[in-house]
């Protein structure tokens, strides 16, 4: 399981642009920094995929709860000060992928 994201962000009359994705799925926090596309800010190719796909695998240990996932956007304005803006998001895990596993193999 994975989740995706894209952040649709308007900079305008600001510089160094930086949108950040944070989570912790129980296993230490963790940051990827979002690319890009269009208008928006989307993740970056997870080498991990296969199919290339822009996610984030959620741990296959990750035990039940709600998540906190957290997008930052940083940015200068004119005279160089530092500019900030975050949203959030949760997500709720119940379950594993082992319980959805319907193959027969344990």
């Amino acid at each position: 399981y994975g989740i995706k994201v894209s952040a649709p962000v308007t900079a305008t009359n600001v510089s160094d642009v930086n949108v950040t994705l944070s989570y912790n799925f129980g296993d230490g926090a963790k940051s990827v920094t979002l690319q890009k596309s269009g208008s928006a800010y989307v993740l970056p190719i997870n080498t991990s995929s296969k199919t290339l796909a822009r996610c984030v695998y959620i741990p296959v240990a990750t035990a039940d709860g709600t998540y906190t996932l957290t997008v930052t956007v940083t940015a200068k304005n004119a005279a160089g000060e530092l500019l900030s803006a975050t949203a959030s998001a949760t997500i709720t895990v119940l379950g594993s992928m082992y319980e959805d596993d319907f193959t027969g193999d344990s």
